[in-house]
């Protein structure tokens, strides 16, 4: 006999939920797998790491290794105050470091389940955070020292965020998205243009009665660019101070020629110890 009504919906979300536990400890343990067989490094790695130890040990935004801690302007400070945050509970590890993001990674899968169970009418929920959960190509950067896994749960939580505030009448989830694509652009400045087409959409999408809750979004977003801008200008002027900036076939590819070693060896006067 063949369950209806209460007692369907009962073996339905059971059935679910054991799914979705069984995606998220496969998923984590793949991660933590990857953590300890696959460790990796990058170039931006050990900028990342210098930044973060001076954070936690020094409460200075600095790569340099040793007093006087020069303010730096390489990175956005997202990732290293995710994992200075890391390093002044465990102790300078990057193996720590790995196991948060395996954890974190592993609860992005969540919120993908939280997303598709929004956006699913037919097909299981569990399809979504299922495939999320063995791609080894986003598992894999749960293993290296770099901002892709606190981006993409970022990303996933702003995403979560902005349907919420759509089907809501209720400003401060607008004001919570704007906070989250704030701190998007902190840890990736590749989400800078996120802001604005996140303005446009909800601009097209919301009646004109619910166009004024675009505020506190199109403010904060402003604000996001705007930061995005200034840490990429000063960093530019204080790495190439005497640079110039070119066109044409024979342009770099940053668009930068760097001073001569000379020249960039030489301290200015108005340098000072940040």
């Amino acid at each position: 006999m063949s369950h209806t009504g209460p007692v369907a919906i009962a073996d339905s979300t059971r059935s679910t939920r054991i799914a979705l536990a069984a995606c998220l400890l496969f998923g984590l343990v793949m991660r933590l797998l990857f953590t300890i067989t696959l460790p990796g490094t990058s170039g931006d790695s050990a900028t990342y790491e210098a930044l973060a130890w001076n954070l936690a040990s020094h409460f200075e935004y600095s790569t340099s290794p040793e007093p006087p801690y020069r303010a730096s302007f390489d990175r956005t400070p997202g990732y290293p105050v995710f994992m200075a945050a890391i390093f002044s509970l465990a102790g300078h590890s990057q193996v720590a470091v790995r196991v948060a993001q395996a954890l974190l990674d592993t609860l992005t899968v969540f919120v993908i389940y939280l997303l598709a169970r929004r956006a699913c009418r037919i097909a299981s929920p569990v399809l979504a955070p299922g495939l999320a959960a063995v791609l080894p190509f986003t598992a894999i950067y749960a293993a290296y020292l770099l901002s892709e896994a606190l981006a993409t749960f970022a990303s996933a939580v702003t995403l979560l965020i902005a349907i919420a505030a759509l089907g809501s009448d209720r400003w401060s989830r607008f004001l919570a998205t704007g906070l989250c694509l704030g701190i998007l652009v902190l840890i990736r400045p590749d989400f800078a243009l996120l802001p604005v087409a996140a303005v446009f959409y909800f601009a097209i999408t919301l009646s004109t009665a619910r166009r004024r809750t675009l505020l506190p979004i199109a403010l904060i977003s402003i604000g996001c660019l705007a930061r995005a801008f200034t840490l990429g200008f000063a960093h530019g002027t204080r790495t190439y101070p005497n640079a110039t900036v070119v066109s044409g076939p024979m342009r770099p590819s940053n668009g930068i020629v760097s001073p001569s070693r000379t020249q960039r060896s030489t301290p200015r006067a108005n340098d000072c110890a940040c």
